[in-house]
């Protein structure tokens, strides 16, 4: 069992350390990875080849490791939470909940998402650029009402939480999975261009919680308690086994194998996910795109197992009179929790589920200043249960020679407008390598931030010289 806790843990913390895809990347020209973000998006290389086969490479292939990795919060920071005090304590740092409480959604987030390239390539045939991809993806995400910090804080009495269905949620999606991704781009004429691409998902492991959540209400009369739940989790995870009494439904044993390879093998999961996209150039000048990407589920099959607890419970006080009669047996405390067991049952079962991808919507616009030099527009919307998490990106992208292109951008993201990010793409004979990043100021100010973005990667590039009006520009 510890070597089964070892690999979760060691799946969750492989994302908070290496874990949105970029905004900054959307624009960045002469960028394999590009179309990731559009599928319509065509490189302007013949042949491109990309991944760990490339990343062999002495040097170059141990600084441009092919990987992604993306931390982010969706309402609060470290200073939003500790901070240098006022008054007497203007020389210490205080903690202040009350801060956090105020700066919270009804609900949060804290997400970490990571991606390794196994093997990419790319080929342009005509009018048509076909796209291949092998990645292991790891995706995290937890998030927390803020009635679960603001009752225990000021109390069931505080008129902020008193006469009112307080939300007592948590939740937890947490899932590895590997994708083949086979994508092609059409470009139909010279101003439209259609991209499309289907994902073929095997899963290796999953968490998720799911249904309406907890609600605690204290009434405002007489001050009681009514308490709600509907709660399920379910999960996959290999080598670990829950047997269920056929009575009940309750959990009679939990038994483990041996971790081995075959976790890294395992095609008992599989599932499917789409990338749509099209760009259409307005003029010379101005182009417009859009694309919807990871609209997919997985189904699991191997190694399952489902929770589900739902009741309804009034507590309206504690019954003492037994404790003060001698005669009496009854043990009062005994005689609760045998109500709340009766209430709140937690059944479970072995039954298959689906997980669901969480879908990402880009409308961008580019306008052309020169040969050199473009700016651009993008909206981006991506869809977490309960919540949708919106930024806005302006960029500016400049090619000063035919090796090198540089990219700046500034986003609006989770109430900050300070997300300013970097990005570069060079050619080194047939390599070429880039670097983005779409927060660097927070790498400056990490107190300050609440996203941190990184990718990275390597390509071999052929017939990379073509004449610009036979490659879709963006």
């Amino acid at each position: 069992m510890k070597r089964y806790i070892f690999l979760i843990t060691t799946l969750l913390l492989s994302g908070a350390l290496f874990s949105q895809q970029s905004n900054t990347m959307y624009f960045m020209q002469k960028n394999p990875q590009q179309h990731l973000l559009n599928p319509a998006f065509q490189d302007n290389c013949k042949f491109t080849l990309g991944g760990l086969p490339i990343n062999a490479t002495p040097v170059l292939g141990q600084v441009f490791l092919p990987f992604y990795f993306n931390f982010n919060i969706t309402n609060f920071d470290y200073n939003t939470v500790i901070h240098k005090g006022e008054g007497i304590y203007s020389d210490s740092l205080v903690v202040d909940i009350p801060n956090l409480i105020n700066n919270l959604s009804k609900n949060n987030y804290i997400s970490f998402e990571t991606h390794i390239n196994i093997l990419s390539a790319g080929y342009k045939f005509k009018k048509f650029y076909f796209t291949l991809g092998i990645t292991e993806k790891m995706d995290f995400k937890f998030n927390f009402s803020r009635d679960l910090i603001q009752l225990p804080w000021y109390g069931n009495g505080h008129a902020a939480n008193i006469g009112r269905d307080m939300e007592m949620t948590i939740g937890l999606n947490a899932v590895h999975y590997r994708e083949l991704a086979l994508g092609t781009s059409w470009q139909k004429t010279e101003k439209l261009t259609f991209g499309a691409k289907v994902k073929l998902l095997f899963g290796m492991m999953n968490i998720k919680t799911y249904g309406k959540g907890n609600q605690l209400n204290t009434d405002d009369v007489f001050f009681g308690f009514n308490a709600r739940t509907d709660t399920k989790i379910s999960g996959s995870i290999p080598g670990v086994n829950f047997h269920y009494n056929d009575t009940t439904g309750k959990v009679d044993s939990v038994t483990t194998e041996d971790f081995d390879s075959k976790y890294f093998l395992n095609f008992k999961n599989p599932g499917v996910a789409l990338d749509l996209g099209a760009i259409y150039k307005f003029n010379d000048k101005i182009t417009f795109s859009a694309s919807l990407i990871d609209l997919g589920f997985i189904r699991w099959r191997d190694h399952t197992f489902n929770a589900t607890d739902n009741g309804e419970f009034y507590y309206r006080g504690m019954d003492i009179t037994p404790t003060l009669n001698p005669n009496d047996s009854t043990d009062v405390a005994q005689v609760l929790l045998d109500s709340l067991d009766n209430t709140f049952k937690i059944t479970g079962s072995n039954k298959r589920y689906s997980s669901y991808l969480t879908p990402k919507l880009y409308l961008a616009g580019n306008y052309t200043l020169s040969e050199k030099l473009d700016v651009g527009g993008l909206f981006r919307m991506e869809y977490y249960p309960k919540l949708v998490h919106t930024s806005l990106t302006l960029s500016a992208n400049y090619m000063p020679i035919r090796w090198f292109t540089l990219t700046g951008s500034y986003s609006f993201q989770n109430d900050k407008y300070y997300d300013v990010g970097l990005g570069f793409a060079l050619k080194f004979g047939p390599y070429r390598m880039f670097l983005v990043n779409d927060n660097v100021t927070g790498m400056i100010w990490p107190q300050k931030t609440r996203n941190l973005n990184w990718r990275t990667g390597l390509y071999i590039g052929i017939g990379c010289n073509k004449k610009k009006k036979d490659v879709v520009k963006f």
